[in-house]
């Protein structure tokens, strides 16, 4: 149990952690308890193990009362009219519309994310969670997301629950060089959006350095996305390097100057204002 306590307790901090999973632990000799502590005869629990050796832990699953779930889903409606929604978000009537495109981001992060073989996911910067559980349902084992915006992190959570989402969960947590530090390797990052933010507030040896701590933490894949200079409706836009005639070019050769071996341009998409397109790339370590 003890290799379980470290895996839980890798994600209790920093802040607010709200996940389902399911626990797996190593196939083993002997008489095992159940979490009543009674005994059982591990010949009895063939059926439930699979052909890795390893056996699946029946959990009871405690389920939010339906008067309760009822309440929750009109808080939900009544939190998504307090604020702009960036990405969609899924209620009981279907998704509702988002600010960006992200289902055409999605179309082109799925099957990088099958090719790589990945099994575990953070979204760095999720907003409402729609990268986080679109893999969970594609069958990722393990994925969470992180953002510091309150709003945001209890639209995650409320999908969570009233959608009843599995091996998906949420940190509520700044991304910076602590959270990043402190971050194991997952097979796949997301990253979309948020560097831009970090090289006009904090200058590009700062962004260089958080997108070096991204690459050491990404295993197999990072889908990475950020804004431009040639977004000229955008106030920021003058705070930001010249990127040139070819900003996609720009963003790849410096993913590549600060921890990716390989980036490849896997679609393009609307930026938020709508004027040019953001690339959007899969980088390799």
């Amino acid at each position: 149990m003890a290799a379980r306590q470290r895996e839980i307790g890798l994600f209790a901090a920093p802040g607010l952690v709200f996940a389902t999973f399911r626990v797996v632990e190593p196939r083993g000799p002997g008489i095992h308890r159940s979490h009543s502590g009674a005994a059982r005869d591990p010949q009895t629990e063939q059926a439930r193990e699979g052909n890795s050796g390893r056996k699946e832990v029946s959990v009871k699953r405690k389920p939010v009362k339906p008067l309760l779930q009822a309440l929750a889903g009109a808080v939900q409606r009544l939190h998504l009219r307090s604020y702009e929604i960036y990405q969609p978000v899924l209620t009981s009537s279907g998704y509702t519309a988002g600010a960006r495109d992200c289902e055409v981001r999605w179309a082109a992060i799925a099957p990088v994310l099958e090719a790589a073989g990945a099994l575990s996911l953070v979204d760095l910067g999720c907003s409402e969670g729609y990268y986080v559980l679109r893999a969970a349902r594609a069958g990722l084992r393990f994925c969470i997301g992180i953002d510091f915006d309150q709003r945001r992190i209890f639209t995650c959570t409320n999908q969570l629950v009233l959608n009843d989402f599995q091996n998906a969960g949420f940190a509520m947590a700044p991304v910076d060089e602590t959270l990043l530090e402190g971050l194991p390797k997952f097979d796949a990052v997301i990253f979309l959006s948020v560097l831009h933010h970090m090289m006009y507030q904090n200058g590009i040896d700062y962004a260089a350095r958080i997108l070096q701590l991204v690459a050491a933490r990404t295993a197999k894949v990072c889908l990475f996305e950020m804004g431009q200079a040639d977004e000229h409706k955008e106030s920021w836009a003058t705070r930001m390097p010249d990127m040139g005639s070819d900003p996609h070019r720009w963003i790849a050769d410096f993913a590549l100057a600060n921890g990716f071996a390989r980036v490849e341009k896997i679609a393009a998409a609307a930026s938020f204002a709508g004027e040019t397109e953001r690339a959007l790339f899969a980088c390799y370590p």
